[in-house]
C-alpha cells in the first residue's frame, strides 16, 4: 500500500463573497452565504493528491490533523488568509458568470505559541513526501516537520512545492544534502525565477522561452542550486511547464545501469510541455479574475507520476495538471447564481486527472498540449546535434530542407492550419495567424504593450508602435485583428494616409483622434505611409508621442488614451527604416528629418514578412537586386508555410464551400497548390495571392487548373513560372498516388507476415479519405528523403542524361539504412511533439497515455518493427519504376 505524507505551511482560507446588491441595514437578510471556509496550503495539496491518485487503490495519504475549531480559535499554529470573491464572466464579455477572486486581503499567523498540527499516523519512510513551502514559517520551524524530514527519515521520493529559493531556510539546507537531493523534485513558478533575476521573457514565443529557461539552468543561478535537485519542474501558469532532471538521458528500451543509477552532476533539459495556440498569459487574459492552485495541481499530478510512472508518464502528468489549472479557473467558485463554493471544481479536476477510458486519445485533456524534446535520439545529421538552447519547434514539425517544408505546406493547404500544424506554436488573433517565430515574438510583444497600456488608467500619452512589411503583406490587418480581439467594441478605428495629406489635414486628423478618445474609447489610429514624403511627417508626431498633446497656433490640445500605429509604406522592415547609424547621405537625411527622435518615442515594432522568401541582405522593393528564388528559398524555407497559411485562409474566406465541414479537407488540386507554393515571386505580396484566389472561377468543386485566371491576368500578380509550377503539380498527383499505394501495400504485407490483423488491411483506394491521406503524407516526403541519399525522381518522358547523374540500380546497404533512419525519425518527431514516451504496454491502455515501444533510437527499435521501415523504403523504387518513373543519382554518386 503506497503511502504519501503531505506537510508544509497550513492555511485556513476565509473566502468572502462580495454581494451584487449588499444590504444597507442590519435587519435586511442576506440572499446568500458571505463566508466560505476552506482548508488551504498543505491541506489543499493533500486534497488534490487524493484526487490525482484516485485511480490507484489503495493509497494512504497522511496529512496534519484538521481541527476547524482549533484553527479558528488559535489553539493550533496555522495561517489565516482572506480573499474577496465576486462574479466574473466565465469568458470575458460572455455569460454565464462564475465566482472568482477579485482581491487578496492578506495572510497572518494565528496561534504562534501553540503547537503545530502533527501528521496523523506519521511515518519516517513514506513512498512520497510532499512539502508545501509557502514561506509562512514551516521551512524555519523544525518542530513542525514530519518524521520523514527528521533524523532517520527515509522517504523514497520528495516533492517540494516552494515559493523560496535554495539556501534561505533550514528546510533547504536539509533537502540539498546529497541523500535527499537525489530524491528531490521541486515545483516552482517561472515568476520566482524572474524575481531573482533570471532573463526569461513572458508571453513572446515558446521557442524563446525554451532557450531562455535552458540558459538559466545551464549558466544562470539555477545551475548552482535548483540544478542540484533530481528534477525541477517550472510552470508558466496554465500554458506551459519545463522539466529538468539529473536522471541520465534514456532513449527507448535502453536499460538502466545495474545497481544505483548514477545521476548527472546537474539537472539537464528533459521536456517542455506547451499549448501551441497560446503563450503564457493569453488564456488568463480572456478569463478575468484570480484563482490559486497551479503549483498545487502540478505537484499533485507529479505525485501520481512518481507512484507509477509507467502508467502515468511525465507528459501526461504535466499536461493534465495544466488542463486541470484551466478547469479550476474556469469553474472558479461555481456559478454566480449559486452561493460561493470555493472547492466546487474538485470533482471536475479529478475527471481531468483521470478522464473516461472510453474517450479517444485526441479527446483527452492532454490533447491540447504538445512537448518539446531533446534531439540526441534522432538520426538526422542536423537535428540530432541541435542543443536544447537552440529551439525551433517549426522545424521539429516540418523537418530540415525545402522539400520537407513543402510537403508540410501542402498539408496545411489541404487540411488547415490547426490540423497540419497542430504542434507548431502560433500567434492567432481572430483571423490573423502566423507560425513564423519572428512574427510571433513581435506581435506578442505588441500585445503585451497594448494590454499593459489598456490596464493603466493613469497612462495618457498615446502608445506608439510601428509596423513594417512588403506592400500587401497584411501589416495593418495583423495589428487590427490583434486590437479587435483585445478591445472588441471598446475602441474606435481611424485610418489616415499621410502620402497624400497636407498639414491642415493632419491637424484635422489629430482633432478626430482627440474627439474619439474623449468619448471614452481608446482609438486605434493607423498612420499609413508615415515614412512617405522623405520622412517630412516625423517631426509633426514628436509632440503627440512624447507629451500626449498637439499644438495648433498657441493652443496645446491634449489627447486622452490612444494607440498610434505607424504603418510603413516605403520601408519593408524596421531595419530598413532606421538609418540612425548610417554614415552616408541616407543617414544624414534621416537624422535631419528627426528620425532618431521619432524612434526614441516608439514603444515597439513588428515586421510582417509576407509570402516571398526573405534574405537579410537585400531589399524587397528592388527586384533587380534580389537573389534567384532558389537561393532565397534555401535561406528562408519557412516562406512556404507562410504561403500555405495565407492560401488556406483565403480559401476559407472566399470559397468556404470547398472545405469539407466534417474533415476540414479542402477540395483543391495538387497542381494549383504547387503553383501557389512554389512560384518564384508574388509581385504585390499577400495582396497578389489573395487576388488570384478571388479572380479564379471556382464552381462547386474542386479548385483545379481550369478555375485559374488566364496567363495574362496572372502576370499582374505573379512571376511567369506560376503556370509551369501548376503543370508540374498536376504530373505529381499520379506520382503521389503510386507511392501512397505502394507504401500502404508494403505495410499490409508486413502485417500479414507478422500474423497481425487490422481493419485497414485493404487496397489504398478503398480506405477512408483520412487513411488515404495518412499514406499520402509520407509519399509527399519521398523526394526530400531521396535527395538525402543523392537520388532524384524523373517523371515519364523526362531526360536522363549525364547531367542528371547515373541511372539508379538499387540502394546500397548504407543508403537503405539511412532511409530507414529517416523514415523512423519522421515518425518519432511527430510522436515526441505529441508527448509520446517509450513504454512496453500494448493496446488502448498504452495509447491512452501515449506510450509506444518504438519511441526510441532506431537502433533500439525491435527488429520486427524495423522491418516496417525496411519494406516501405524498398517499395519506393519498385513502385516508381513500375509506373514509368526513373531514379537517377545526383552528382554521379554510386551509392557506395
Amino acid at each position: 500500500m503506497p503511502t504519501v505524507v503531505v506537510t508544509g505551511d497550513l492555511i485556513w482560507d476565509f473566502n468572502l463573497a462580495q454581494q451584487t446588491a449588499p444590504p444597507i441595514a442590519h435587519h435586511e437578510p442576506l440572499t446568500s452565504t458571505v463566508l466560505h471556509l476552506r482548508a488551504g496550503g498543505a491541506w489543499y495539496v493533500s486534497d488534490l493528491v487524493k484526487e490525482a491518485c484516485s485511480d490507484l487503490s489503495p493509497v494512504t495519504v497522511l496529512e496534519p490533523v484538521r481541527d476547524e475549531k482549533a484553527c479558528l480559535h488559535g489553539e493550533t499554529r496555522v495561517n489565516h488568509a482572506y480573499q474577496v470573491w465576486k462574479p466574473f464572466s466565465k469568458v470575458d464579455g460572455e455569460e454565464p458568470r462564475v465566482w472568482r477572486i477579485d482581491s487578496f486581503l492578506g495572510c497572518h499567523r494565528i496561534g504562534e505559541r501553540a503547537a503545530p498540527p502533527k501528521v496523523e499516523s506519521d511515518t519516517p519512510a513514506p513512498d512520497v513526501l510532499v512539502i508545501d513551502d509557502l514561506s509562512l514559517g514551516f521551512a524555519q520551524s523544525e518542530a513542525a516537520w514530519p518524521a520523514a524530514l527528521r533524523k532517520g527519515g527515509d522517504p523514497k521520493a520528495i516533492i517540494l512545492k516552494t515559493t523560496s529559493v535554495p539556501g534561505t531556510s533550514p528546510l533547504w539546507k536539509r533537502l540539498l544534502k546529497e541523500d535527499f537531493a537525489a530524491r528531490l523534485t521541486v515545483v516552482i513558478s517561472a515568476t520566482l525565477l524572474r524575481t531573482r533575476g533570471a532573463a526569461i521573457s513572458r508571453g513572446l514565443s515558446w521557442d524563446r522561452t525554451i532557450e531562455e529557461i535552458v540558459a538559466e539552468f545551464e549558466q544562470g543561478l539555477s545551475s548552482r542550486d535548483f540544478g542540484r535537485c533530481r528534477r525541477v519542474v517550472v510552470h508558466f501558469g496554465d500554458a506551459g511547464a519545463a522539466s529538468f532532471t539529473r536522471d541520465p538521458r534514456r532513449w527507448g528500451n535502453q536499460p538502466w545501469p545495474k545497481g544505483t543509477v548514477a545521476l548527472t552532476k546537474l539537472a539537464q533539459f528533459e521536456r517542455f510541455v506547451y499549448h501551441p495556440e497560446e503563450v503564457e498569459g493569453v488564456w488568463r487574459g480572456k478569463h478575468s479574475g484570480t484563482t490559486f492552485g497551479t503549483a498545487s495541481l502540478v505537484t499533485a499530478s507529479l505525485v501520481r507520476h512518481t507512484l507509477q510512472s509507467k502508467s502515468y508518464p511525465l507528459f501526461i502528468a504535466l499536461a493534465r495538471a495544466l488542463a486541470a489549472t484551466r478547469t479550476n479557473h474556469e469553474l472558479g467558485g461555481g456559478t454566480a447564481e449559486e452561493p460561493l463554493a470555493a472547492d466546487v471544481a474538485l470533482r471536475d479536476i479529478e475527471a481531468t486527472f483521470h478522464p473516461r477510458a472510453a474517450g479517444q486519445v485526441k479527446q483527452q485533456p492532454e490533447a491540447a498540449f504538445c512537448s518539446a524534446f531533446t534531439h540526441d535520439g534522432l538520426s538526422d545529421l542536423l537535428l540530432g546535434k541541435r542543443p536544447a538552447r537552440e529551439s525551433d519547434l517549426l522545424t521539429d514539425a516540418t523537418g530540415v530542407g525545402y522539400e520537407y517544408v513543402a510537403a508540410k505546406a501542402n498539408e496545411v493547404v489541404i487540411w488547415g492550419v490547426k490540423k497540419a500544424l497542430r504542434a507548431v506554436p502560433k500567434a492567432r488573433y481572430r483571423k490573423y495567424v502566423t507560425v513564423d517565430r519572428q512574427e510571433i515574438e513581435r506581435i506578442n510583444a505588441i500585445r503585451n504593450l497594448i494590454v499593459g497600456y489598456r490596464d493603466k488608467p493613469e497612462e495618457r500619452v498615446p502608445l506608439s508602435i510601428a509596423v513594417f512589411g512588403p506592400p500587401g503583406s497584411g501589416k495593418s490587418f495583423a495589428v487590427g485583428e490583434l486590437a479587435e480581439e483585445l478591445f472588441g467594441r471598446r475602441k474606435s478605428k481611424l485610418k489616415f494616409n499621410l502620402a497624400r495629406a497636407t498639414e491642415e489635414e493632419l491637424r484635422a486628423a489629430f482633432h478626430r483622434v482627440r474627439d474619439s478618445s474623449l468619448h471614452g474609447h481608446i482609438p486605434l489610429v493607423f498612420w499609413d505611409e508615415f515614412d512617405a514624403g522623405k520622412l517630412k511627417w516625423l517631426q509633426h508626431f514628436l509632440e503627440p508621442m512624447n507629451d500626449g498633446t498637439f499644438t495648433e497656433g498657441s493652443i496645446a490640445h491634449p489627447f486622452a488614451k490612444a494607440i498610434f500605429v505607424f504603418a510603413g509604406g516605403t520601408c519593408n522592415s524596421f531595419e530598413h527604416f532606421d538609418r540612425s547609424r548610417d554614415e552616408g547621405d541616407d543617414g544624414k537625411a534621416f537624422r535631419e528629418s528627426k528620425g532618431p527622435d521619432f524612434i526614441s518615442r516608439l514603444r515597439g515594432y513588428v515586421n510582417i514578412k509576407g509570402p516571398n522568401p526573405q534574405s537579410p541582405d537585400e531589399c524587397e522593393d528592388q527586384p533587380g537586386l534580389r537573389r534567384p528564388y532558389e537561393e532565397r528559398a534555401d535561406l528562408d524555407p519557412a516562406h512556404l508555410i507562410r504561403r500555405a497559411v495565407m492560401l488556406r485562409v483565403a480559401l476559407e474566406r472566399s470559397y468556404p464551400g470547398l472545405i469539407d465541414p466534417k474533415t476540414g479537407r479542402a477540395a483543391i488540386s495538387a497542381g494549383v497548390v504547387r503553383g501557389f507554393l512554389r512560384v518564384a515571386d508574388y509581385l504585390h505580396g499577400a495582396r497578389s495571392l489573395s487576388a488570384i484566389v478571388t479572380m479564379s472561377s471556382v464552381g462547386q468543386r474542386p479548385y483545379n487548373v481550369a478555375a485559374l485566371p488566364s496567363r495574362d491576368l496572372l502576370r499582374l500578380h505573379v512571376s511567369d513560372d506560376f503556370v509551369d509550377r501548376v503543370q508540374e503539380g498536376e504530373l505529381e498527383v499520379r506520382e503521389i498516388e503510386v507511392l501512397a499505394a505502394a507504401i500502404h501495400r508494403a505495410w499490409w504485407h508486413q502485417m500479414e507476415a507478422e500474423g497481425q490483423k487490422d481493419p485497414r488491411m485493404m487496397e489504398h483506394a478503398e480506405l477512408s479519405d483520412e487513411d488515404q491521406e495518412a499514406n499520402r503524407k509520407p509519399a509527399r516526403l519521398v523526394r526530400g528523403k531521396l535527395l538525402e541519399v543523392r537520388c532524384e525522381v524523373v517523371r515519364p518522358g523526362g531526360e536522363v542524361g549525364a547531367a542528371r547523374g547515373k541511372p539508379f540500380e538499387r540502394f546500397s546497404d548504407a543508403e537503405r539504412n539511412r532511409l530507414m533512419d529517416i523514415e523512423h525519425d519522421i515518425w518519432l518527431r511527430d510522436h515526441l511533439l505529441d508527448g509520446w514516451d517509450w513504454g512496453t504496454g500494448k493496446g488502448k491502455a498504452a495509447r491512452r497515455v501515449r506510450l509506444h515501444r518504438d519511441v526510441a533510437r532506431f537502433s533500439k527499435v525491435p527488429r520486427r518493427d524495423q522491418e516496417f521501415d525496411r519494406v516501405i523504403v524498398e517499395s519506393i523504387p519498385k513502385a516508381l519504376m513500375k509506373n514509368g518513373y526513373t531514379l537517377v543519382r545526383r552528382g554521379g554518386g554510386d551509392g557506395a
